[in-house]
């Protein structure tokens, strides 16, 4: 079984870039709290677990390093030029040529993970041009999808494990899980996806305004946290 060895990061949450070495004994992440550890850990867990419903859960808007997408929104605002989320895993070489390839943020020969979450400009070209001509606060993250690869290309699903991996966090420990699945699988039957995205992009809008327009106040009155709205729509 291989090890990690190394994570690259490019545009995932607070990373704009990442590039952290691992040991092959035991590795422990200290840092203050906000540093970006659980950050790693998440995008470690992301990558390993393959998991596509984990991605759309978070939602891609939380993923997405906000200074990539302010940098887009303060420049042309051109379908081409949309940030791109990349999560590279590194592994030991355990002579499995499936894993081994050049596709990783280092261009080099290694076996290993990837998570690529970027826009789907060539199936919604048209539909990303027109939310980005209709309001210039407005960002595309609906029309964003993810894929999981190894470095030399090929997809890999999760029923195919090349590594070990546990991730013991309570936080997502979740009662309502069986229901929420219900919800989504019938929304996701009934609705088409081309609709889902414009509902999507609309929805997130709207939480916007109810934010600026009903909690800026509330908000600037305080110092150590924010008031936001987290109620998503079930493909979210």
């Amino acid at each position: 079984m291989p090890l990690i060895t190394r994570l690259m990061l490019q545009n995932f949450k607070k990373f704009p870039e990442l590039d952290l070495r691992f040991t092959h004994d035991r590795n422990i992440l200290v840092g203050d709290n906000e540093s970006g550890k659980s950050t790693i850990l998440l995008a470690l867990d992301l990558v390993l677990s393959d998991s596509r419903h984990r991605v759309e859960a978070l939602g891609v808007e939380s993923l997405l390093s906000q200074s990539a997408v302010r940098q887009f929104q303060e420049g042309e605002r051109r379908a081409d030029q949309l940030p791109v989320l990349t999560a590279d895993v590194f592994l030991s070489n355990g002579g499995d040529p499936d894993l081994n390839g050049r596709q990783n943020l280092a261009g080099i020969n290694a076996d290993g993970l990837r998570m690529r979450i970027a826009p789907m400009t060539e199936e919604y070209g048209r539909d990303i041009h027109n939310v980005l001509q209709q309001d210039p606060d407005n960002f595309p993250y609906e029309y964003y999808s993810v894929r999981f690869s190894t470095f030399s290309g090929g997809h890999f699903a999760s029923f195919r494990r090349y590594l070990r991996h546990l991730l013991l966090d309570s936080a997502r420990i979740d009662n309502e899980h069986a229901a929420q699945e219900y919800t989504r699988t019938v929304y996701s039957v009934n609705v088409p996806v081309a609709d889902r995205y414009r509902l999507e992009n609309s929805y997130r809008q709207q939480k916007m305004h109810f934010c600026t327009r009903h909690l800026s106040a509330i908000n600037d009155t305080l110092e150590t946290y924010q008031f936001g709205v987290r109620v998503m729509l079930p493909t979210c």
